[in-house]
């Protein structure tokens, strides 16, 4: 393994930690001269950042693990969800960073700690996190719809899902009287399902299509009606330094929720760049698509009478966390 490899790969490990230069000739079985050169290239090309933390003292951090904002740079997070064409088409667009997580939980910690600025996870966690921390503000309803139950017996006992999530907050509200058993990954809920630990799960779009091939389904619309999945939410320091270019990725966000479903081109080419980072055959997200409603537009008061009835929060705590008519066309 090269100097560079053996770097990168003792940054990514360390995450949001980052390392201090001074460490990194040990970890990485180099001599000073070669890391400081080495790093020095790195940060040129864009893919560290190097911060003095004393007088002759560097810590260093991998660009999409760096915990704090950068001037005309955003990080975006998103699920392995089919949920995301017009994150991903806003973040392509203006040479944005995207990351994927496993479950919302890593992801909105993620945002409120700033390792990401901007993120789409359920509305429901977001919320929460935003009451709690009051660091992170939300500009949109990605959209509504995109999950259900895959059901592995037609009497279940045991049902999978996800800690915080909507699927979580969907399986209560229609009061059955389940046992949930969590899980930190889409893959590791499947496998429980498959081996007969669990009797069903809840899970979101591409899985539901795709397991629908094998399994019963019953989609969470189906029986509750429209709900709010994801939002889109910005990191409050990311939002203090870079308001342009928030501005510019909500307007582009706005462009391509209104052309998904509508205009084949666009959502032929959606499909195809969201497949390159969730990892599903671009046929199967575009097919997913059609359980989503991506061009509803909710306001402030619609979330806070979320907030009030699902979540149970005084609307107070949540209110001015809330930017969802931002650059929205008065009517």
């Amino acid at each position: 393994m090269d100097a560079k490899s053996r770097i990168l790969g003792i940054l990514k490990q360390r995450k949001e930690e980052g390392v201090l230069q001074s460490e990194l000739p040990k970890l990485a079985n180099l001599s000073k001269s070669t890391v400081s050169e080495v790093i020095s290239t790195l940060e040129a090309d864009g893919w560290v950042v190097r911060n003095k933390v004393t007088k002759k003292s560097y810590r260093i951090w991998l660009l999409e693990h760096y915990p704090n904002p950068l001037k005309n740079t955003f990080r975006v997070g998103i699920l392995k969800a089919s949920e995301y064409p017009a994150i991903i088409m806003a973040a392509k667009k203006l040479n944005g960073i995207v990351k994927v997580f496993d479950n919302s939980l890593e992801l909105t910690r993620a945002l409120s700690i700033g390792s990401v600025d901007l993120a789409a996870s359920p509305l429901f966690t977001q919320v929460l996190f935003a009451s709690l921390m009051k660091n992170i503000v939300i500009f949109r309803i990605v959209a509504l719809n995109g999950s259900g139950v895959v059901m592995g017996k037609t009497h279940c006992k045991k049902i999978g899902t996800t800690e915080l999530s909507t699927m979580e907050l969907n399986l209560k509200k229609l009061n059955k009287n389940w046992d949930f058993v969590y899980f930190k990954s889409p893959e590791r809920m499947i496998e429980s399902l498959r081996d007969g630990e669990v009797d069903g799960i809840a899970i979101w779009e591409p899985y539901l299509t795709e397991l629908n091939k094998e399994y019963e389904v019953v989609k969470f619309n189906e029986l509750i009606g429209d709900f709010p999945c994801c939002s889109l939410a910005a990191n409050s320091k990311f939002l203090n330094q870079n308001r342009n270019l928030l501005s510019r990725f909500l307007q582009e966000f706005d462009f391509y929720c209104e052309k998904i479903g509508l205009d084949k081109n666009e959502t032929i080419k959606a499909a195809r760049e969201l497949s390159n980072y969730i990892g599903f055959n671009d046929k199967l997200i575009r097919k997913s698509f059609s359980s989503f409603v991506f061009n509803r537009i909710l306001t402030n008061e619609n979330v806070l009478e979320f907030v009030e009835k699902e979540v149970f929060l005084r609307r107070e705590s949540i209110q001015p966390l809330l930017r969802l008519e931002c650059l929205r066309p008065k009517s």
